[in-house]
């Protein structure tokens, strides 16, 4: 889809850190894509400070079927922003005159290794010669052969992005470039800048189950562990309704969290829009395309009126898409769409939504605060809105 992709000029406006960001995010993607667990992707730290050899690392659970950017179970990327000739690429994997342990460890694992770099565009000729660099730096391995190295330019980097529409999103907003509506993971629920934006919670249960025999409600955090559970495998649908101002916005935000509970959803894989806004493409599109292609992501919309969930939802569940979808609505009647996890959310607790008053409002202090929670019944909008 020619609205996510970016050029490899692109690729060299990122800045240092955003560039290794950037990597690390694909090596998530692409992991989801391969129905592994992302949590062995790793990175961090200075971009030119010491860091034995890998500003990103991959180790996955299993051995990849069919393996792509991310060619080995266990693969180390080291990014540059600049440019990297044949020399630069020997010297990169040396440590005074020695192969840098992190890389012969990856040898013993039978893994691969790969330099990446935000301002090459290579041709054959330059590839080669740059991997021959890489190759005389291992010569003096016994098990060589076992590494699997290459080099990543630029031009390469823009093709694996156009694999992610998810990532390229990231992207696009790291460049001042967003598409018409559509966001990468952040603060859907609108949280003013500067604002602590810790989710609060506490006992009360207030998520419902609707498809579940049990209609006893349950706490928030294991709400958002059940709904973690139910988007784990592609194809699956959850809707999530409930009043406004309950925090249906802040639930879903939650669920790729990494500070909320275990095993958060993959944030290089969120997708997200509201449907009030004017979105380009429209969501319907963006739907086809990412079942078009198979690709491993997790869509949010908020405010998605039945009649456009039951479309999106049919077409996902139908399709054997890797593709899952999350919808967001006021919608409190009994109906549940076929084939679609609901999951409804209540008021949180007088004291939860205190506790949200006292944040943004500190100068109101403890006894003013509990007063408006108390006069909002647990809706944190009703406060918020009552709030001086």
């Amino acid at each position: 889809m020619k609205f996510f992709e970016l050029s490899a000029s692109d690729i060299s406006d990122l800045g240092d850190d955003d560039l290794r960001e950037l990597v690390g995010r694909l090596c998530e993607a692409e992991l989801l894509q391969h129905g592994l667990s992302t949590s062995g992707v790793l990175w961090g730290g200075a971009q030119e400070a010491p860091d034995g050899g890998l500003d990103v690392s991959v180790t996955a659970g299993n051995e990849l079927k069919q393996p792509d950017y991310v060619p080995r179970a266990s693969s180390g990327f080291q990014v540059k922003k600049h440019t990297m000739g044949k020399a630069a690429c020997t010297g990169e994997m040396l440590d005074k005159g020695s192969i840098k342990p992190i890389i012969a460890k990856l040898a013993d694992k039978k893994g691969a290794y790969i330099i990446v770099s935000g301002k090459d565009d290579c041709s054959d000729k330059m590839l080669l010669d740059r991997l021959d660099g890489m190759k005389s730096a291992i010569a003096s391995l016994g098990n060589k052969g076992d590494l699997k190295i290459d080099f990543y330019g630029r031009d390469r980097l823009a093709a694996w992005l156009r694999k992610h529409p998810s990532v390229s999103l990231w992207a696009r907003h790291k460049l001042g470039k967003p598409l018409s509506g559509w966001q990468p993971f952040g603060p859907w629920a609108a949280t003013p800048k500067a604002m602590d934006d810790e989710l609060l919670t506490d006992d009360r249960p207030c998520v419902f189950d609707a498809n579940s025999t049990n209609k006893d409600p349950i706490k928030l955090l294991d709400g958002i562990k059940l709904v973690r559970q139910k988007l784990a495998s592609g194809g699956g649908v959850v809707r999530i309704t409930g009043l406004s101002g309950v925090g249906k916005s802040r639930f879903a935000q939650a669920l790729f969290e990494e500070t909320v509970g275990e095993n958060p959803l993959p944030k290089a894989s969120a997708i997200y829009a509201d449907l009030g806004d004017d979105l380009t493409p429209t969501a319907t599109e963006l739907v086809a395309f990412l079942i078009a292609n198979d690709v491993a992501a997790y869509l949010v919309l908020d405010n998605c009126p039945p009649d456009v969930h039951r479309i999106l939802q049919q077409k996902v569940t139908s399709s054997g898409t890797q593709l899952r979808l999350l919808t967001i609505e006021y919608d409190i009647s009994d109906d549940k769409p076929e084939e679609t996890e609901v999951i409804h959310l209540e008021p949180a607790s007088e004291e939860t939504v205190s506790k949200l008053v006292q944040r943004r409002f500190p100068e109101l202090g403890r006894v003013n605060s509990d007063k408006i929670a108390e006069f909002s019944g647990g809706n944190a909008r009703v406060a918020l809105v009552n709030s001086p």
